[in-house]
């Protein structure tokens, strides 16, 4: 799992252009995420699956069957947020919508999960969002204490 540094609000939308290398397999797992500052994320598992993740590991998915990635193809992966609704789309279709709490994502980052032995790349990623320039700045000066510290 990573995340990017950046804080979003909740009003985000993220897509990313996935190039599958292997052959796909029900084992593998590839979100696209939202994730809190408790470590908990909301997003979509190939596009077509709305997912639930807890400090990375999955914890509830719904929506469609998940549609792997033909072997040397791409797909597209986005999700939306805002105002507790969360939608997935897979190749600019949408695929799954659902309602989450406001309040357990008021601001996160963006993120992706791998699992299964997954073999891929991102070949693309694209943000539009409100920052939470509170919250950057917070970092910011943590950051600034620590390397001060050393």
């Amino acid at each position: 799992m990573t995340t990017l540094k950046a804080w979003f609000k909740d009003n985000v939308e993220a897509e990313i252009t996935y190039r599958q290398y292997i052959n796909h397999s029900k084992r593998h797992l590839l979100a696209l995420v939202f994730q809190n500052e408790k470590g908990s994320a909301i997003g979509t598992n190939y596009g077509n699956q709305y997912a639930i993740f807890s400090k990375g590991r999955l914890r509830k998915k719904a929506g469609a069957k998940v549609k792997g990635v033909p072997f040397d193809n791409t797909a597209k992966f986005k999700i939306k947020m805002k105002d507790g609704i969360l939608e997935t789309h897979r190749d600019g279709y949408l695929a799954a919508k659902t309602k989450y709490k406001p309040k357990t994502f008021p601001r996160g980052q963006i993120g992706f999960i791998w699992g299964g032995s997954q073999s891929g790349t991102i070949g693309s990623l694209t943000i539009t969002g409100e920052l939470d320039h509170k919250k950057m700045k917070a970092e910011m000066k943590k950051k600034r204490k620590k390397s001060r510290r050393r």
